[in-house]
């Protein structure tokens, strides 16, 4: 006999406990934000992969042409991810008013896509691999010829960019200066040339403007090391003004002088007026090139000295402002150089030792040096405006190496040795020496011996 159905029981589902809420509604509706937010990441994701690889080159080819005033040509993509697009051989060609010019083998472009999207700002973050560079001194404005442009204020644009950093890597970059004639003098090659240029948005007179910061370090092929550190800013009406001022007194000076000179042409307008401070490092660099960069940088005719050899450690420190003559300062140490110069029959050798500067006037601290036979160490003034003012002393000097050196002929017979003191003085190309000689020990003239014997000397070339 079949069990008789309990009257209790029924088909329906256990019933929950008591206490427990169903999870259902809730477990869909974080179904739905999540599927929600994966399609806004995907949507973000394809948007940012679009942008960068279809929009991004020609955007950045348009800003950086605006952004250095010079023509800029990107080459083909070569990789592309979420954040940074690199491309291949590019070069930025040369201004209307300035030769300098860049060519690249890799150029890597870091940008914030999320950033465009939600603040319609791009910054650009730009490194430049295997550069070769071009650098070429302008006469008005020194080493950085920088037409800062105007910002764009065309309100239709997608995008408000920026070039924020700048990035140089193993690189190589050729200086070159130009003589206070506009001649072009031999080029300083760099090497090795790594540095980071920083681009900071100011105001000037109320407008937006650009700032450029920038630190290079390399190695000159003449040997050595040199850094350049520095920022190009623009100047205010109020600076121009000062400036214009300046530049009047002396048109003035020179039409009472007779002089035709007249820089009005070539005065800055408000907004192509910069300023450059420049800082120049070097350690261990070849005279050559840092008195050859240093002379030109100041508008010092270069063609009067011939270094054939040395090496040189210090700094210059440079301003460039419109319509005035350059403001330099530094020191120099110098290390086994040599040279020539029409001043003088024979070349200077073995030339060591420091000197300060401020302007045009050189400080020369117990500077050695060899001409000829004869050993000398040389302290005072070199200005370059004004000539020399340098006191020299010799010591121990023996008679045939004094006679070897000048090339003196002696009607008779001379023995003996002497200290010298001579003072050098007037214009860079033509000084005259003066100077006293004293014998150390008895001298013989033609067999006559003299127990004391000194005598007054003067050269001019």
């Amino acid at each position: 006999m079949p069990p008789t159905p309990n009257p209790d029981s029924t088909n329906s589902r256990p019933t929950p406990p008591a206490g427990r809420s169903r999870p259902f509604p809730w477990f869909w509706f974080g179904a739905f934000i999540g599927t929600l937010l994966s399609a806004t990441g995907l949507g973000l994701a394809a948007w940012a992969w679009i942008f960068i690889n279809e929009d991004l080159s020609p955007l950045l080819s348009k800003t950086l042409s605006k952004e250095l005033a010079r023509p800029v040509e990107l080459g083909d993509v070569e990789n592309v991810t979420l954040n940074s697009i690199q491309v291949g051989p590019s070069q930025i060609g040369a201004s209307a008013t300035d030769p300098t010019r860049v060519t690249a083998e890799t150029v890597t472009v870091n940008v914030n896509p999320l950033e465009a999207l939600f603040t319609s700002k791009l910054g650009l973050d730009i490194t430049v691999d295997e550069a070769n560079g071009y650098l070429q001194q302008d006469p008005q404005k020194g080493w950085l010829n920088v037409d800062i442009p105007e910002q764009d204020k065309n309100k239709n644009n997608k995008f408000k960019v920026r070039l924020e950093k700048l990035h140089i890597q193993d690189s190589f970059l050729t200086l070159v200066p130009v003589s206070k004639k506009g001649t072009l003098l031999k080029p300083i090659p760099v090497k090795n040339l790594n540095g980071q240029l920083n681009v900071d948005p100011v105001t000037v007179d109320g407008e937006e403007a650009q700032r450029f910061r920038f630190e290079l370090a390399g190695n000159p092929t003449g040997g050595g090391d040199l850094s350049m550190k520095g920022e190009v800013q623009p100047l205010s009406q109020v600076e121009v003004t000062a400036a214009d001022t300046n530049d009047g007194v002396k048109d003035l000076d020179n039409a009472a002088n007779g002089s035709s000179d007249n820089l009005a042409d070539a005065r800055d307008k408000p907004q192509n007026a910069i300023a450059t401070n420049l800082l120049i490092r070097t350690t261990d660099a070849s005279v050559a090139d840092i008195l050859r960069f240093t002379l030109a940088s100041i508008s010092i005719p270069t063609d009067t000295v011939d270094i054939k050899s040395g090496t040189v450690s210090g700094s210059v420190d440079l301003g460039f402002r419109p319509n005035e003559p350059v403001d330099y300062s530094g020191t120099l140490s110098v290390k086994k150089a040599s040279l020539e110069t029409k001043a003088i029959p024979l070349p200077v050798e073995n030339i060591s030792g420091e000197t300060q500067f401020k302007g045009n006037k050189w400080t020369i601290d117990r500077l050695k040096a060899t001409y000829g036979k004869i050993d000398t160490v040389a302290k005072g003034l070199v200005d370059f405006d004004q000539g020399y003012a340098l006191d020299a002393t010799t010591k121990d000097v023996s008679v045939d190496e004094f006679v070897a050196t000048t090339g003196l002929e002696l009607p008779v017979p001379v023995v003996g040795n002497f200290d010298a003191i001579a003072q050098v003085r007037g214009p860079l190309d033509s000084p005259l020496i003066t100077g006293s000689v004293v014998a150390t020990d008895p001298l013989t003239v033609d067999k006559v011996t003299f127990t004391t014997a000194s005598t007054q000397v003067i050269y001019n070339n």
